[in-house]
Order: structure tokens, then sequence, then C-alpha cells
């Protein structure tokens, strides 16, 4: 996501996630969350940003990039 946001602006954050291992996931989907914190170590002060549901399951070496355009808090 990007490094930096301003108060009261809106973001776009955008990820890619790979499978790195050997098999492939155990469940079809699951929810990937963006929070905003002043640091790179995730904490109960953070901001949770939105959710994005992930469809796809990505076999070994895959993946697969989603993204999330959020309000950043006043």
């Amino acid at each position: 996501g990007p490094a930096a946001a301003l108060s009261g602006g809106t973001l776009t954050a955008t990820w890619r996630v790979q499978n790195g291992g050997t098999r492939p996931p155990n469940t079809a989907a699951w929810v990937d969350a963006v929070y905003l914190s002043a640091d790179t170590v995730l904490s109960p002060s953070d901001v949770l940003l939105g959710r994005r549901q992930n469809l796809s399951s990505p076999a070994p070496g895959g993946s697969y990039t989603n993204s999330l355009n959020a309000a950043v808090p006043l």
C-alpha cells in the first residue's frame, strides 16, 4: 500500500499474494483486510480501512492481486 496518506483524503491500497508453498490452500476463499498503521507492526490501535473478499485459490507458485479504495480517517 501507500507509504503515506493525508487525513480526510482517500487512498488506494494494492497488494499481491503469492502461494510460495508446495500445496494449494486448504480453503477456496478468504478475506484480506487492510489496516492503517503508524508503523509496520499490526497492533490493536491500528484502524481497519476495509476488507476484500478473495475468490481465488492460487495453486503453488500462483498469485492474485487485489486492491481497496478507502477514506483516510480524520
